[in-house]
């Protein structure tokens, strides 16, 4: 039976929704997409808590896409959660269908809102698998969640990187008024260990230089955000709200950074688009991508590239990997945000 999630419809009513029954165990070959790169920097775009419902302006957020996409040049779209809230199988299909005008590969991962809306989790999972530049996967196993993927990046049929995209949930509800943020399980850690495992005897005993993309964050997060922790050795960008986090921890961060992840980006956060390297990860939120529901206002004074401005903290985060997988957390990330009056651009690097 495949592992089920609770969504929350609103902060008191919960279902239960679950994506059909399997007794097979999936291959491991199954969860990859491979993505061939030319040659040069790859390009990674991350797009934030889109939020598209019932009440977006479609054709102003499209004509948003559209501008930081063509100013950040990208090689991937990579949406971290929370693509639809509300939504309507129009708004799905809105969505995907402009994402296919760029003629750019793009991947989703789930975030706590995206199965409120009015179609079933079984539609969005085949309807985002049926586009021909989605990479979105689903395979039917015992793993919890839905968007457990992973993209090999290649050249020349090589891997020189992977992209693991994780499921971190949506609710856990343990009564109709009290109820905490999911997380990613250990089952799925499990799965993460096994897959970094074959890629690295694949790779000639060495472990693929790697990044994770999820939607909730984790709590080192939290733990880089101290101003005295003896592990963060830069930090940066903005921190306007708390950092939301499930009440559970677990070893993904120690998992992963023994297997060769650089970096782990989620989003969740309106407010924060908040970097630190925490003992040697690159640890970010995205930018909020699209003005729909909340999102931070950056008050003058409190950017170091900018101290005369004010604004609003949406746009998107651009991650550069080089040729031989890495990348420099201080120089390879980019916070783009772009504004509505006139769709104006700026750009910091917020490790810089």
């Amino acid at each position: 039976m495949r592992a089920k999630r609770l969504t929350l419809a609103s902060a008191l009513v919960l279902s239960l929704s679950s994506c059909g029954s399997s007794a097979r165990v999936a291959q491991p070959e199954e969860y990859i997409r491979t993505l061939e790169a030319g040659p040069g920097d790859f390009k990674v775009l991350q797009l934030s808590d889109l939020h598209w419902n019932f009440s977006t302006d479609l054709e102003f957020q499209k004509e948003y896409l559209d501008t930081l996409i063509e100013a950040t040049s990208p090689d991937l779209l990579m949406l971290t959660g929370d693509q639809f809230m509300g939504g309507s199988k129009a708004e799905v299909i809105s969505l995907l269908e402009h994402l296919e005008t760029y003629e750019l590969p793009y991947a989703f991962a789930y975030g706590n809102h995206d199965f409120q809306g009015t179609y079933s989790i079984d539609w969005l999972n085949e309807k985002q698998m049926e586009y021909p530049h989605s990479l979105f996967n689903v395979v039917d196993d015992d793993v919890t969640g839905w968007s457990n993927y992973v993209i090999n990046l290649t050249r020349n049929g090589v891997p020189f990187h992977q992209l693991y995209v994780l499921d971190s949930g949506s609710y856990i509800a343990y009564n109709p008024i009290d109820w905490d943020y999911e997380y990613i399980y250990d089952d799925q850690i499990e799965w993460f260990k096994e897959q970094a495992e074959l890629a690295r005897e694949a790779n000639g005993g060495k472990y693929l230089p790697s990044t994770m993309y999820y939607h909730i964050p984790i709590k080192e997060f939290l733990f880089a955000a101290e101003e005295d922790n003896p592990l963060v050795s830069a930090r940066g960008g903005y921190l306007l709200e708390d950092q939301h986090f499930p009440t559970k921890e677990n070893l993904l961060f120690e998992e992963s950074r023994q297997r060769g992840v650089l970096g782990m980006f989620v989003g969740h956060e309106h407010g924060n688009s908040f970097s630190a390297i925490y003992d040697g990860v690159l640890l970010g939120y995205g930018v909020k991508t699209s003005r729909e529901l909340y999102f931070g206002k950056v008050e003058e004074g409190m950017s170091k590239t900018y101290p005369e401005k004010s604004f609003d903290l949406t746009g998107a985060a651009l991650l550069t990997i080089h040729e031989d997988g890495t990348y420099d957390g201080r120089a390879d990330l980019t916070h783009y945000y772009l504004q509505e009056g006139d769709l104006s651009l700026f750009s910091e690097v917020p490790l810089a």
